[in-house]
C-alpha cells in the first residue's frame, strides 16, 4: 500500500485469492487511516505543483502526475536519506571533537557502519543519542547498535543502559 499497490498487486505478491486480499487492504486502510491521508494530500500537491519537497528541501520533480501517487514513499526515503547523511557528519564531528580514532565505515540503506578503535566503545551511548536526536520526527527515532568482529551475520546487539 506505501507504495501504491492495492488488492490486485497483494492478491498476487502474497499469492491469496482477491477476497483475502481485499480483507488484507481493508484492514490495513483502516488501522493506518493516517497514511492514506497522507498519501491524499501529497498526490494532491504533485498533480497541482508537479513537484514536492522532502524535510531537507530536496524537490521531487514529476512530469507525469498520474504517478504521483509514488511521490509520498519519495519524501519519506529521500528525507530519511538525509537525515542520515546528517548524523554522519554530527558523528564525525564527535569522533574529531573527542580525538577518537573511530572511523565511519560505510553507509548501507540506514545503516551506518564503524570502524571501531580499541578502548573506545564508551562512544556508542553518544553515537545512539546523536542520531535518536530528530527535532522534526512526529514518531520516536529508535537506533539498535550492534557490533561485530567478523562478519555482517556474525553480529550482536549492543545494550545501553539508559541514562
Amino acid at each position: 500500500m506505501n507504495y501504491g499497490g492495492g488488492a490486485k498487486k497483494a492478491s498476487e505478491a502474497l499469492e491469496v485469492s482477491m477476497e483475502i486480499a481485499n480483507a488484507l487492504v481493508s484492514g490495513w486502510s483502516n488501522t493506518f487511516p493516517e497514511v492514506s491521508h497522507y498519501q491524499k494530500q501529497v498526490a494532491s500537491k504533485v498533480q497541482s505543483n508537479n513537484y514536492a519537497t522532502n524535510m531537507y528541501g530536496r524537490v521531487y520533480f514529476l512530469t507525469n502526475t498520474d504517478k504521483a501517487y509514488k511521490v509520498g514513499n519519495y519524501l519519506v526515503q529521500g528525507s530519511c536519506a538525509d537525515m542520515l547523511k546528517g548524523y554522519l557528519i554530527r558523528i564525525g564531528e564527535f569522533l574529531k571533537t573527542n580525538n577518537c580514532k573511530t572511523q565511519p565505515l560505510a553507509n548501507i540503506h540506514d545503516e551506518l557502519q564503524f570502524l571501531v578503535h580499541d578502548g573506545e566503545e564508551w562512544i556508542f551511548p553518544h553515537i545512539k543519542r546523536i542520531m535518536e536526536d530528530v527535532e522534526w520526527m512526529q514518531v520516536p527515532v529508535v537506533v539498535d547498535l550492534e557490533i561485530t568482529e567478523t562478519t555482517w551475520a556474525d553480529k550482536k546487539e549492543i545494550e545501553i543502559q539508559a541514562s
